[in-house]
């Protein structure tokens, strides 16, 4: 049955309240929950190449279709699948709107990120361990959170606020789009002055923030990171959020802008540019080229050929 089949059947057999989730890519290997309350934008979708099956064909970028999909609203409808709760009576049934589940990585590090929705009609953010041998990473989290805060001292670009809670890290939710659904909106729209406004925006921030040093490989980069040739890069940056992409970053009403992830903070040093390095790369992804209007963006923010990956 599709949805609307589900709703009249359900209707039909008395049923008052019923809710919809719709997992992402799919129902076998969940990793994102979706519900009518928070639905996917633009450039969220990039996970369209799994075959558990070996029976598919790529006739198309699905990427492309599903950015369609999503801007025409039609994703509740596209949707491979669906958790459907339902019941008779009482109030709502789950104050969960969406899930992210990371639990394909060391199971140190495995977390689920809840966004719950207030009876106000307010949201926030949880997230919390999987496991026992998880916890730690989450307690860490707030560590990060408390050193990360004296960094992103400019109220042009800060941290959501976030406290310790039962164990679990709560966040307040950013309402907004994210520089990444801007950057792209962009190109869309051929808007080339705004889409290097953004971008500068960016460089400019990060570069006001963080304090650079003489980049010195250490054991602890080597672990993570592996070694680097032999022309590496100068600069190097402590407490650096690699993962401090436009995807991490919304943009609020009032123009200041929300990091909502710091997961992957690190206290010794890393080259600056990488974290310049994973921003073009995740942002470009889904377009399957570095260029934007006509610019290689990997040396418009300052990578060389040699620096790449």
């Amino acid at each position: 049955f599709g949805k609307n089949t589900l709703l009249e059947l359900l209707g039909k057999a008395g049923f008052k309240k019923i809710e919809f989730y719709y997992p992402y890519p799919d129902y076998l290997f969940t990793e994102e929950i979706y519900s009518d309350y928070k639905l996917p934008k633009e450039g969220d979708l990039g996970i369209n190449n799994r075959d558990f099956f070996g029976d598919n064909t790529k006739i198309f970028p699905e990427n492309y279709a599903w950015n369609e999909i999503v801007n025409e609203g039609l994703f509740t409808t596209f949707s491979n699948s669906f958790i459907v709760l339902a019941k008779k009576w009482g109030n709502a049934l789950n104050k969960i709107v969406y899930s992210k589940i990371s639990n394909q990585r060391d199971e140190k590090h495995n977390t689920v990120t809840c966004i719950y929705i207030n009876d106000d009609g307010s949201k926030y953010v949880e997230k919390k361990a999987l496991n026992l041998y998880s916890q730690p990473f989450i307690d860490n989290l707030f560590e990060i959170y408390k050193k990360s805060s004296t960094i992103f001292i400019d109220d042009e670009l800060t941290l959501v606020e976030s406290s310790i809670s039962k164990g679990n890290l709560i966040m307040d939710f950013a309402n907004g789009d994210s520089l990444d659904s801007y950057l792209r909106r962009a190109i869309k729209e051929n808007d080339e002055t705004t889409f290097f406004e953004l971008l500068n925006r960016y460089v400019n921030l990060l570069v006001k923030a963080y304090k650079t040093e003489k980049f010195v490989e250490s054991e602890e980069f080597v672990k993570v990171f592996g070694h680097l040739n032999e022309a590496g890069p100068e600069d190097g940056v402590r407490c650096l959020n690699i993962d401090l992409i436009p995807q991490n970053i919304i943009i609020e009403k009032d123009n200041r802008w929300k990091i909502i992830d710091y997961e992957w903070t690190f206290d010794f040093a890393i080259p600056f540019k990488f974290l310049l390095y994973r921003s073009i790369c995740y942002f470009m992804k889904n377009e399957n080229s570095a260029y934007a209007f006509g610019k290689d963006l990997y040396k418009y923010v300052g990578i060389s050929d040699d620096e790449k990956l």
